[in-house]
């Protein structure tokens, strides 16, 4: 080495550091480095290298700066000095003005500096294209950053770089450079510095940093990808070869010591990069444009942890899943899947976690393509049993939240059933999980497969030991209830048949089992609805039969009920009356069970007095429905049993029992249906006991009942008026005729004519009520009349005879009207009056009937022969004396002779039917009358009543 260059060397290793690839243990960090961004506290333009670099310093001396400085300032000043040594005198003075300002005090002589820079700018100026300038736009740069003008220094280093660019501070000033510029936020203009330095290889010293600082700069200019190519790079070179752990920690402690931070900050960086990509999913993309790293794992499980240290923990999950996505066969797929399970679940999100797991046992389930063919190891094994049991418990909680009736319930139970279905293929075939297995029969259960749910229960029940087996036996007995209440009525025995096997076996299997009396009483009630009634007596007799544990009041109540219905069913009527007897007495007062054992004990009574009756025993049958009513006085069934008791004792002919019956009966349901027949049948017995008056009085009822039919309220009130009469209750007679006949009814029209003539006679005879008789007379005419074509022959014979008789009422009231002065009032009345009864005579003589004919013309015979005798009777004018009064005598007898000729003629016309063979007792009246009237024609051959006896 040149006594120059040696010189120039030795002032520069005062100052400057060189730089070598090695270790020191007090060396600069990459944090320190990258602290402050490459500066001072202060802010001061400082030189630090990273622990890959060691500080080496030249020899320590003992210069006199001061003294040196004057020296070199007085080169500087000699005119005549060479201008190499004055260009030597000015680097050096000006450097020792750099180092006296920056003598590490933490005070800067700004004054000195500016000289410095003043030196060093002549000198360049001077010394324009000396090859020695690039130690001088070093030092020069390094004065303005001192003085705070980082401008002109990045300036002076950049001129440095591009001027002198095999200098060996090319490397450093182009760094320095761009830590200036990057400092100042000036990252695009940093980047290119930092590549000038890659440029010159990895054996400058600051390869590493450039590199590793040019990432950063890509990174801050929001060039993602590049950053992340130049971190994986870094990386690349920095890891050993071959596999790399996913484990960051484990990954870096293989790197050398003197590349670990850096490899560590760039795995870190190369995550921050790909997470502004767009994280897992980014990564997946740019690996499939640019190619995967060895260390692919590392750089996955690297940003998904520092996604987690973040609590980004979707992200981080999505990081994970990336990976799978990215290398569904690889054999780490089933970790890094759990890494996503493991992020989501650190950051509390239910429904990424669950989906996470439903992958993980989807896709690493035994069986699935993944394996092809091979086993799960027992790591993935162990994750699956927790996922699926998780996704089972979760799936099923959220079903139980769901509103029963909701459609989405049913499926919700049974996905989380399925999910529990492959946790216990899982478990051994000897030692399923006890829990899952009851969650796995709770889910069928819940949703909807009943039948699948029982079996399952009965699996846990009566498989391997379990400890859960006594209660699941009890639940598989309640799945089998419910399917017999879901499946239609063709289905319900089978599965009836089902459920007592069940419990059957669990009262075998577990005698102890606190559910063991419930579920035999319940077998013994499904025995009597599948109509196996005799298995329903033994075992319900059984439990009935229990000393050891004893039903309860109300299990013993349905077990006799269950014998008291099965002995029902099977006929055994006695033997139903004994059960349902017992379980009234066991029943507390005021339950409700009551009312219907009730019912059932008179049902079963009821049917013995059906039997009897079958069988003909008419009075067992009688005693047996009277039963009824004093065992269950309030049973639905007692109507029917005393009208059943009343009809046997009826068809014994037991007249006064059946009417006690029959009135009991009425007196007991007066609106029952059956009240009206039991009316009816109540008027016949007394027909039949012959009691009329009662008899009317029930037909009376039934007369004036709505409900029954025309033809038998007719009929009824008809035999009620009757009755009444043949009892001789005549004014009752007369209310019930009158009622028949009074439209309210329909009567037969023979009925009707026969109801007022018996109005008639009853008025006439017993009642005395002539006006009354007179209408009831009248009303025979004009029902007669009015009766058109139902007229008869009887009906017309009613009409004269009461024709008849309203001419003999006429002919007495004629009779009544006495003539009295004076005769011109009380003649016409008279006349009138037996004008009255005249013509109802001739009405009544136009009958075919003889004995009315005869009777009729007798008596207009009689109303003309009355008249002409009241004329002769009537009061004489008192002033009528001696000849005046016989004058007036003859006058009487002259008008009466013609009445008497009209009497002869009605009693001869009458008289004459004899020719007709008409013999009678108004004929022989007749005869009688004209023998009184006309004595001369008629009494010399007077006729006897036995000479006639022929013609009648």
């Amino acid at each position: 080495m040149s006594a120059r260059h040696w010189h120039r060397a030795l002032v520069l290793c005062a100052p400057v550091v060189v730089m070598t690839v090695a270790h020191a243990a007090d060396a600069p960090t990459v944090g320190t480095l990258t602290k402050n961004n490459g500066l001072r506290e202060s802010g001061h333009f400082i030189v630090k290298t990273p622990d890959i670099l060691r500080i080496e310093k030249s020899p320590p001396v003992t210069p006199d700066p001061q003294q040196a400085m004057a020296y070199y300032d007085r080169v500087m000043a000699l005119d005549s000095a060479d201008p190499q040594l004055r260009a030597e005198a000015m680097r050096r003075a000006a450097y020792l003005r750099i180092e006296l300002a920056d003598d590490g005090s933490g005070k800067i002589d700004a004054p000195k500096l500016r000289e410095a820079v003043t030196i060093y700018q002549r000198l360049l100026q001077a010394q324009a294209h000396d090859p020695a300038n690039d130690l001088a736009l070093y030092q020069l740069a390094r004065a303005q950053q001192l003085l705070g003008d980082d401008t002109q220094a990045i300036a002076r280093l950049q001129e440095l770089g591009q001027q002198y660019p095999q200098s060996a501070l090319a490397g450093d000033a182009s760094f320095r450079a761009a830590e200036l510029l990057y400092v100042r936020h000036r990252y695009a203009e940093a980047e290119p510095l930092y590549r000038q330095v890659l440029a010159m290889g990895t054996d400058t010293p600051y390869y590493a940093p450039a590199q590793y600082k040019l990432g950063w700069s890509l990174y801050q200019q929001d060039r993602h990808a590049d950053a992340a190519a130049v971190f994986v790079a870094l990386l690349d070179a920095d890891l050993p070869p071959g596999s790399v752990s996913d484990d960051a920690q484990q990954a870096i402690a293989t790197v050398p010591r003197s590349k670990a931070e850096f490899a560590g900050d760039a795995l870190r960086v190369s995550g921050l990069a790909f997470a502004a990509m767009g994280g897992g999913p980014a990564m997946n993309r740019y690996f499939a444009e640019h190619g995967e790293p060895r260390f692919a794992p590392l750089l996955y499980r690297s940003l998904g942890t520092a996604l987690l240290d973040k609590r980004r923990y979707t992200d981080a999950a999505q990081v994970y899943t990336a990976y799978v996505d990215r290398h569904p066969d690889d054999r780490i797929d089933p970790r890094f899947q759990q890494y996503a399970i493991e992020a989501l679940a650190a950051g509390g999100f239910d429904e990424p976690l669950l989906d996470a797991k439903r992958q993980y046992a989807q896709r690493y389930a035994p069986g699935a393509p993944y394996w092809h063919g091979q086993a799960p190891p027992q790591v993935v094994i162990a994750h699956l049993r927790d996922d699926l049991e998780d996704l089972g418990e979760t799936q099923q909680a959220r079903a139980q939240q769901l509103p029963v009736g909701d459609v989405q319930r049913a499926p919700a139970f049974l996905a989380a059933a399925d999910w529990y279905r492959q946790r216990l293929a899982l478990d051994p075939p000897d030692a399923p999980s006890a829990d899952i297995a009851m969650h796995y029969a709770d889910a069928l259960f819940d949703g909807g497969q009943t039948e699948s749910a029982a079996q399952a229960y009965e699996q846990v029940a009566y498989g391997p030991t379990n400890p859960r087996a006594a209660e699941a036996a009890y639940a598989a007995v309640q799945a089998y209830q419910r399917q017999a209440h879901e499946v239609d009525a063709a289905r319900r025995p089978e599965v009836l048949k089902r459920s007592v096997a069940s419990s059957l076996h669990l009262a075998q299997q577990f005698p102890a089992h606190p559910r063991r009396t419930a579920v035999l009483t319940r077998a013994a009630e499904d025995l009597y609805e599948s109509h196996d009634d005799a298995q329903a007596i033994v075992v319900a007799q059984r439990v009935l039969d229990e000393r050891a544990a004893p039903p309860s009041d109300a299990q013993r109540c349905e077990l006799l009920g269950v014998v008291a219905n099965a002995q029902f069913a099977r006929h055994d009527y006695a033997a139903a009356e004994q059960a349902y007897t017992a379980l009234l007495h066991a029943l507390p007062a005021g339950a409700e069970q009551r009312d219907g054992t009730g019912e059932n004990l008179a049902v079963a009574v009821y049917r013995q007095g059906e039997a009897a009756r079958d069988a003909g025993k008419l009075r067992s049958a009688a005693e047996a429905f009277a039963r009824v009513g004093t065992l269950v006085p309030d049973a639905k069934i007692r109507v029917q049993a005393d009208y059943d008791a009343a009809a046997a004792l009826m068809a014994l002919k037991d007249w006064p029992s059946a009417e006690r019956s029959l009135e009991s009966f009425r007196a007991r349901y007066p609106q029952h249906t059956l009240a009206a027949d039991a009316d009816k049948k109540l008027a016949y017995a007394y027909e039949q006991d012959r009691k009329p008056s009662f008899a009317a009085d029930v037909y009376a009822r039934i007369a004036r009942r709505d409900s029954e039919s025309a033809a038998v309220r007719s009929e009824a009130a008809w035999k009620s008026a009757t009755f009444y009469d043949d009892a001789q209750m005549s004014r009752a007679a007369v209310s019930a005729y009158q009622y028949a006949i009074g439209g309210e009814v329909r009567t037969d029209f023979s009925h009707d004519l026969q109801a007022r003539r018996r109005l008639a006679d009853l008025e006439r005879d017993t009642l005395g009520d002539e006006a009354a008789y007179r209408q009831w007379l009248a009303s025979i005419v004009a029902t007669d009349a009015g009766a058109g074509t139902h007229r008869t022959s009887q009906s017309q014979q009613m009409a004269a005879q009461a024709e008849l008789e309203i001419g003999r009422l006429d002919a007495d009231a004629a009779r009544r009207t006495t003539l009295t002065m004076p005769l011109k009032r009380s003649l016409p009345q008279r006349k009138q009056a037996m004008q009255a009864a005249i013509d109802s005579l001739m009405r009544a003589a136009q009958s075919d009937d003889a004995d009315i004919t005869t009777a009729a013309a007798y008596e207009i015979g009689n109303v003309y022969r009355d008249f002409s005798r009241a004329l002769l009777d009537s009061q004489r004018p008192q002033n009528l004396q001696g000849t005046a009064l016989e004058q007036y005598q003859i006058l009487l007898e002259e008008q009466a002779d013609p009445f008497d000729q009209k009497a002869i003629d009605a009693y001869s016309a009458n008289l004459n039917r004899v020719q007709q063979g008409i013999w009678n007792e108004w004929t022989s009246r007749s005869a009688t009358a004209l023998t009184a009237l006309a004595p001369a024609r008629y009494g010399k051959n007077e006729m006897h009543d036995d000479r006639y006896d022929a013609l009648q």
